[in-house]
């Protein structure tokens, strides 16, 4: 087994890359991720090594906050989570706007983290940040501090190793993006939800991308090589199903499978009591969430993570920080850290 000391693990990977054709779209379009999960060394580097437990439940209780749209509890958060990357070195950029809502004009911010701006490609790892406003007290820990906190563990142990990838290949970040008004503010409806994530789409979507590598006009949706979007995770025994959402392919989702095969080799060298997560039931249906209007606009490369059915305590008071195992958590903590690292393609 391999030691090292925490963020520096990484350094002592030797990162292997496709040679790029020059044009980002193609290297897109024909990326294929790396295969880590016979690799014994690294998977316990990504996955023991690099854990940091106690980081990732200072992030949560940070998090763990009533934190309603236009709250001073919503600032404290927003605050926290740009605060945290921009120490790490990520650079920063908010998608603001007021919308009309049943409630009234609400302010809405939209948190976008580059840690190279500059690349083209962005592979991107989302959730929201906001909280129910119709059930006083409402922390959400599922729903969802519990992934927002595994976002900012992922940069907190793996930017090094990003930066260290950047470096030999920088036509592709990581990206992390924090949506604002996923949650309805009076009752769900097409118009009365998904505030920040319908609002960035259709930015992205009609904002042009000048690129002189391309001789072609593409727009910022265009840079997202992947969506991965995480919601209501950090129960016990929580079931994943796979959702296609490429109408042109009748196989299993590929980042899902990806996820499942990780969690089949995290079974193998790093056995644990929790159970198998990665089910395998493929769903003809989606879930609206804040993936939905990305989708909508046409983007096929995203991987809903979600728990379905929903944990028993879904918006209820009960979704708190005693509703949450621990030892699960880890597991997906490991398992984002490999996926991510599969993804930029490190060997």
């Amino acid at each position: 087994m391999m030691t090292c000391h925490n963020l520096l693990c990484l350094t002592l990977f030797s990162l292997v890359f496709t040679i790029g054709s020059g044009c980002w779209l193609d290297d897109q379009t024909n990326h294929v991720p790396t295969d880590l999960t016979l690799n014994e060394e690294l998977v316990l580097l990504l996955g023991l090594e690099l854990g940091h437990e106690l980081n990732f439940k200072e992030h949560l209780q940070n998090i763990l906050i009533p934190r309603t749209v236009g709250s001073e509890n919503h600032t404290l958060v927003q605050n926290y989570i740009i605060g945290t990357l921009q120490d790490l070195g990520w650079s920063i950029s908010l998608d603001q706007f007021t919308q009309d809502t049943p409630l009234g004009p609400r302010p809405f911010t939209n948190i976008i983290a580059d840690l190279n701006p500059a690349s083209p490609r962005r592979m991107i790892i989302a959730a929201h940040y906001d909280t129910l406003t119709s059930i006083g007290g409402f922390v959400g820990a599922t729903d969802a501090a519990v992934p927002v906190a595994m976002m900012l563990n992922l940069a907190s142990t793996m930017t090094k190793s990003f930066q260290d990838a950047l470096a030999i290949r920088p036509d592709l970040t990581p990206s992390l993006v924090f949506f604002d008004g996923e949650e309805a503010l009076k009752s769900w409806t097409s118009e009365d939800s998904l505030y920040g994530s319908t609002h960035l789409a259709d930015l992205w979507h009609n904002q042009t991308y000048e690129n002189l590598d391309c001789h072609e006009t593409t727009s910022q949706m265009d840079r997202m090589d992947v969506l991965v979007l995480m919601d209501l995770l950090g129960t016990p025994d929580p079931d994943f199903q796979s959702f296609q959402f490429d109408s042109e392919d009748d196989g299993p989702n590929p980042y899902y499978g990806m996820m499942d095969a990780i969690e089949e080799s995290l079974d193998h060298f790093i056995p644990s009591d929790t159970k198998s997560m990665f089910n395998g039931l493929q769903s003809s249906s989606h879930v609206q969430d804040d993936c939905t209007p990305f989708w909508n606009l046409g983007l096929k490369r995203i991987h809903h993570w979600i728990t379905r059915p929903f944990p028993s305590m879904w918006h209820t008071l009960g979704d708190n920080w005693d509703a949450l195992d621990f030892d699960y958590i880890q597991r997906m903590n490991m398992i984002l850290r490999i996926f991510t690292a599969e993804y930029m393609q490190m060997q």
